[in-house]
């Protein structure tokens, strides 16, 4: 296994286990190589958390295109199913502890932001293509992304997953499902 591979996987097992107080030590002890070869070949720990931030929003985006180029889907379960895409490693990743990333590494955090906010065009046109299709509601579609970046980043601050005791993928689902409902027309008597 390539040993970026190795880091991500051993970071979040780490992180998961002490949340952003883990150290290069954790790391390089969890990894069975030396600290001087992890900052050789990857960097610092800021390094580290950067490159899982990367690679996680790079398998959304991967899912994202498998999701939209499937024709048997419809505009809504489109939107449904893209909206809430979790990276590949959230199953293993405790997203309650991400909140701490802002504190310590408040740049950082500010990219997960940007991610968020980034690259919205495709969700945009199947919006407009869902009125289009009066399967949605005459919205603006920029107020609806403004609401749904805004409760993901909600989600992400503080101790909010913590203190609902709700896993981060947990939420996105309830979020979907009350926008959901709230945004589609309702079935002819």
């Amino acid at each position: 296994m390539e040993l970026k591979s190795r880091v991500m996987k051993a970071a979040i097992e780490v992180f998961d286990e002490k949340g952003i107080r883990f150290t290069m030590d954790d790391l390089s002890a969890k990894l069975g190589i030396s600290k001087r070869t992890l900052y050789e070949q990857i960097g610092n720990k800021e390094d580290v958390i950067r490159l899982f931030i990367q690679e996680a929003f790079a398998s959304i985006k991967e899912q994202e295109q498998r999701i939209l180029s499937d024709s048997s889907l419809d505009v809504i379960e489109k939107l449904k199913r893209v909206i809430p895409i979790m990276p590949a490693v959230s199953d293993v990743l405790d997203y309650r502890r991400v909140y701490e990333i802002e504190k310590t590494y408040p740049k950082l955090f500010a990219e997960i932001e940007g991610h968020l906010q980034a690259d919205w065009d495709q969700t945009m046109a199947l919006i407009e293509e869902g009125i289009r299709q009066k399967r949605i509601k005459p919205i603006h579609p920029v107020i609806l992304k403004e609401m749904i970046v805004g409760t993901m980043n909600r989600m992400l601050k503080d101790r909010f997953l913590m203190d609902t005791n709700l896993t981060y993928d947990e939420a996105l689902k309830e979020m979907i499902d009350i926008l959901f409902t709230g945004i589609l027309h309702e079935a002819p008597l």
